[in-house]
């Protein structure tokens, strides 16, 4: 399918033929309702600078944008810059009525528009990551792809009027300038891309009932919806009366969040860099939603208390949820599977020091199994109760003190929020694959996802800024005054936001029980364990843990049913059938796969092949489908992924980004020998990046057996 298109000049005629309607938000700010999408082309290549340096350099070659189901192509900056001109004069934009434009990935084509603008304002989750950037003249640009969390080519597959993205139609190992002749391909490549995401957002206009009441985000969805059925339904005064308590200080978030930790991703050190035949792989369905509807979570004022014995401690830690510091001395590992306490959370561990050549080190009294303690002199750490069950199960240890230690009393999570999540679970499992629903699924299905997300999201974020009077990211960097003050305000802010439907201790403990579940298998399958990752756990001999499986299921569903009876919630609710009539109960053990041959070398990095034959890769760095079809091409795939891996770079399916802030103009010969000036304020270099997998020198001495060492 062929789209037409303008240029530049014929932008006065598209608007004099169209007419913008801008509709109020919430704020005093209007929105003109109407989608809108920017994409750019670029080329990435080398300046040399002498005979021994090369300088990365890139350029926009070609750029469209796409307004009232027409696409603006353009060459150059001056013509995008006098096209924006032309649009915010023809319909008077200003600061209180804006244009949003669209760009899939807006965290790429701002490093090339920002020195080209007057920015008021500029909203980034992280540095050089902005959610939205609005100039001072009316146009605001938001991110697209953070809207949906999907690839440009999955979200033309979407629509409902599907769009394709026009994969290897454009060859990018090709130098293109400004003045490059395009054929027609690679400029209806451009034109689908922008299609696609401004009938995104005319679906989403639709869906909404107006531009202005499209989240910034994908979990903006969720987030409304819940907050609309908790504190804005029918249980809303109640909920806020509960809210109102559920408030942080800020030395206690400052706990909360060294005491918050992900998903336990690990290898059992026995089967790392083996071969093993015959894995069985077994996931919690819905782990995170799981846990949230069947255990117990903080629903008090965090108290703190000075603890001054063991018993005292204990008692705590039976009748409350706590979150503390603590200091271990002589932690041993005393099981043959894996280590649970992470190096990266702990705030010191012993150490002495050595000369090596005449320098002194530093060198810690700790064994390291990739990344987790197996062995620690002394270590302080912080943590919750629920991670304490744990740690008391996988190691021998005495302990030294303990501090800053808070409780709550526990209690189910509101009514009104775990019936939102038992509805959103029901809707994922009833509607998949289900002919006409595609689009409610996939809402459910996220909805699902971001849920567990949304209550743990930093209330005090590091600093991402950026200024906009200088047009530069800030560093980030503040004084500890000045971070105890924003500390303080943010959390002021918070506690007292009146349609606060959430509490950020909530999603500490989320995570804690999570963790608890996955090691109950781990501890069951001992020796039979080979890797696991956040709510999956890959095992061999698998008949041999039925028994356990089929009893875990039967508690973890006891525990939803009564539960779901004290939030007068029918039970039934958590075991939805698909479509085909399968039962699907929330949280159960499931299998998720049989592999043939399955070798991992460590936490994120596994290889399998199934029983059909086929390959599979799971490893940071690399693509899961472009290295693995390289890794399988091999003669011996499992002997090829090991420690002295290297991959090339037109197989990683992976690239270097480099962030220029420097401005530069050269003369670049294109690819068919055309010359010509070239100039940029700022931009992305984009390289293939060749991948070469590596172990550790700790690890590796680590795997050798070091850590059969005896410490007693």
């Amino acid at each position: 399918m062929l789209y037409s298109y303008k240029y530049p000049e014929d932008i006065i005629d598209v608007l004099k033929r169209n007419t913008l309607n801008f509709k109020a938000s919430n704020t005093d700010v209007y929105f003109a309702n109407t989608p809108c999408s920017f994409d750019i082309e670029t080329s990435s290549f080398y300046e040399e600078i002498d005979s021994k340096r090369l300088e990365k350099r890139a350029c926009m070659y070609v750029w469209a944008f796409d307004i009232f189901d027409v696409t603006i192509i353009g060459r150059t900056w001056d013509d995008f810059l006098e096209m924006i001109h032309e649009i915010e004069e023809f319909y008077q934009l200003n600061d209180k009525k804006r244009l949003i434009i669209y760009v899939h990935n807006l965290a790429y084509e701002m490093q090339f528009i920002r020195k080209y603008f007057r920015w008021k304002n500029v909203f980034s989750i992280r540095e050089r990551k902005p959610i939205y950037a609005t100039t001072t003249t009316g146009i605001e640009f938001r991110c697209s792809y953070l809207l949906t969390g999907y690839a440009l080519e999955k979200v033309g597959e979407m629509l409902k009027n599907p769009i394709p993205k026009l994969v290897g139609k454009l060859d990018y190992e090709l130098i293109r300038t400004p003045i490059t002749e395009l054929t027609e391909d690679e400029i209806q490549y451009l034109i689908h891309d922008v299609k696609i995401v401004s009938e995104h957002i005319r679906e989403c206009i639709e869906k909404e009932g107006g531009i202005c009441y499209i989240p910034y985000t994908k979990t903006g969805y969720v987030r409304r919806e819940c907050r609309k059925r908790t504190v804005g339904g029918k249980y809303g005064v109640g909920y806020k009366m509960v809210m109102q308590e559920l408030t942080i200080e800020p030395e206690e978030y400052l706990v909360a969040k060294r005491a918050f930790s992900g998903g336990f991703t690990h290898a059992n050190f026995d089967y790392t860099g083996e071969v093993v035949k015959n894995v069985r792989s077994f996931d919690f369905s819905s782990s995170y939603p799981a846990v949230m509807v069947s255990e117990l979570f903080p629903f008090s004022k965090g108290k703190l208390v000075k603890v001054t014995s063991q018993k005292q401690f204990e008692e705590l830690c039976s009748k409350y949820l706590c979150i503390f510091n603590i200091k271990l001395k002589n932690v041993q590992s005393k099981v043959d599977a894996d280590d649970y306490i992470s190096r990266s959370k702990c705030s010191f561990i012993a150490s002495h020091k050595i000369v090596v050549n005449g320098k002194e080190r530093t060198v810690e009294d700790a064994i390291i199994n990739n990344g987790r303690i197996h062995y620690a002199k002394e270590l302080t750490t912080t943590i919750t109760n629920i991670d304490m069950q744990i740690i008391k199960q996988v190691y021998d240890f005495e302990i030294v003190g303990v501090s800053e230690f808070y409780y709550y009393i526990a209690k189910p999570l509101p009514s009104a929020f775990v019936n939102f999540i038992i509805e959103m679970y029901e809707k994922k499992t009833i509607l998949k694959g289900v002919e006409g629903k595609e689009e409610e699924y996939l809402s459910a299905k996220e909805n699902v996802n971001s849920l567990y997300g949304m209550s743990v999201t930093d209330i005090v974020r590091k600093l991402c800024g950026y200024d906009c009077y200088s047009n530069e990211w800030e560093d980030g960097k503040e004084t500890k005054e000045e971070f105890s003050k924003r500390l303080e305000e943010q959390l002021e802010k918070e506690n007292n936001r009146k349609n606060r439907f959430l509490f950020y201790l909530w999603g500490v403990f989320v995570t804690a029980y999570a963790r608890r579940n996955l090691w109950r298998g781990i501890l069951e399958c001992g020796t039979d364990y080979v890797y696991s990752d956040t709510d999956s756990i890959k095992i061999i001999n698998y008949e041999n843990h039925l028994d356990f499986i089929k009893s875990y299921n039967e508690e973890i569903t006891r525990k939803i049913h009564k539960m779901l009876i004290y939030h007068k919630i029918d039970p039934s609710r958590a075991a939805p059938k698909t479509s085909e009539g399968i039962t699907k109960p929330l949280g159960i053990w499931e299998n998720d796969g049989n592999y043939k041959k399955f070798k991992t070398l460590g936490a994120k990095r596994y290889f399998y092949q199934d029983y059909d034959n086929k390959y599979h890769l799971t490893c940071a760095g690399l693509s899961k489908v472009q290295a693995c079809k390289y890794i399988a091409s091999k003669k011996n795939p499992f002997k090829f992924f090991s420690d002295t891996m290297k991959i090339p770079a037109d197989k990683t399916g992976k690239l270097t980004h480099t962030y220029k802030d420097e401005e530069f103009s050269m003369v670049v010969t294109d690819y068919k020998g055309v010359k010509c000036l070239v100039h940029e304020l700022s931009y992305i270099h984009l390289a293939p990046s060749d991948y070469k997998l590596s172990l550790s020198e700790e690890y590796k001495k680590f795997l050798a057996g070091q850590h059969r060492i005896n410490f007693t």
